[in-house]
């Protein structure tokens, strides 16, 4: 699992996926398409250069089917998996 975090400037959540595609093959090199990749912008604008900071989480796509089938053969299914940095990142925006 890979996070890192990155500055962009501001722009929609589609492209903001693009841009944490990029950033991640700096990290991955060719490899990008192995990974799912997750991106959450957070903080706020920089005054002086107008950047947003947002953080990247890439994960194996392997190892996301090996947990998926993991519990789904013991009766469980899985609706959504989500790096837990995210996740609180999300809700504290959500909530505040």
């Amino acid at each position: 699992v890979i996070t890192k975090e990155y500055l962009h400037l501001p722009t929609k959540k589609v492209e903001l996926q693009k841009f944490a595609r990029l950033e991640a093959e700096t990290v991955l090199q060719d490899n990008v398409d192995g990974y799912y990749i997750v991106t959450q912008e957070y903080g706020h604008q920089d005054a002086a250069s107008g950047r947003l900071k947002a953080i990247l989480f890439a994960v194996p796509k392997s190892l996301i089917t090996s947990i998926v089938q993991d519990f789904r053969s013991v009766g469980i299914r899985v609706a959504r998996i989500c790096p837990m940095l995210n996740g609180m990142m999300m809700t504290c925006q959500n909530v505040v």
